[in-house]
């Protein structure tokens, strides 16, 4: 979705509340020329028939069952949306093909190219971060490391361009706690157990490399 010519109508996009990590994409579309609404919300945004959200770690299907939205379309983290120069989105399988078009067209709209995947939990990028930032966790809780040697090994020793606890930060750890909640849940599998210390973290709101509440906490969708 570009700016608009004399001879096209530009479409609103409405914000429903805090969009977390992928706030920069909304500054993105913005500056493609599509005017950006806000208001109150659990964290989506609407565009004519489509709703786009960053995935929590469920399958869009069944976000889309839950949530009772229509035509959903679940996008993946990115490391930096500002700079990214791709975008991966997954329809749950109720999503209308023109509802994919519409949402795929507003990404594209910023200059980014744009890959469909298959609906998966927690998408590619997200669940690897959450899972990363999870087995970091584990390490600080168990006395193996603290968390700035866990981060500076990661980035000098792995060349990781940021550690994992502090991407967890970035996310918000109440966010990562649901993902990994998510995942556990879907797959039944040990592997997505979430640290101890991390679940405590999240519950207080806290963060690893300060302490002090994060920017964003999810809200309850």
């Amino acid at each position: 979705m570009m700016a608009a010519t004399a001879d096209q109508t530009m479409e609103d996009i409405v914000v429903e509340g805090s969009v977390g990590q992928a706030e920069p994409l909304i500054d993105l579309i913005s500056d493609s020329g599509v005017r950006v609404r806000r208001q109150e919300g659990v964290g989506i945004i609407r565009v004519s028939n489509a709703v786009l959200a960053l995935t929590d770690g469920r399958l869009a299907t069944q976000r889309a069952l839950e949530c009772g939205y229509d035509n959903l379309v679940i996008l993946d983290l990115a490391l930096d949306y500002s700079t990214a120069t791709r975008f991966a989105i997954a329809p749950s399988d109720q999503c209308a093909e023109d509802a994919v078009r519409t949402v795929k067209a507003l990404l594209q709209g910023t200059g980014r190219a744009v890959s469909r995947i298959d609906d998966i939990p927690g998408m590619v990028v997200m669940r690897t971060v959450c899972m990363l930032a999870n087995e970091a966790a584990d390490a600080v809780h168990l006395g193996v490391c603290d968390v700035s040697d866990c981060d500076r090994a990661m980035c000098s020793g792995v060349n990781y361009p940021k550690g994992p606890l502090a991407w967890a930060d970035e996310l918000g750890l109440a966010n990562v706690v649901e993902v990994l909640d998510n995942l556990s849940t879907f797959y039944g599998l040990n592997r997505y157990r979430v640290s101890p210390l991390l679940r405590r973290k999240g519950m207080l709101g806290a963060t690893f490399h300060n302490g002090h509440v994060a920017d964003w906490v999810p809200e309850a969708n």
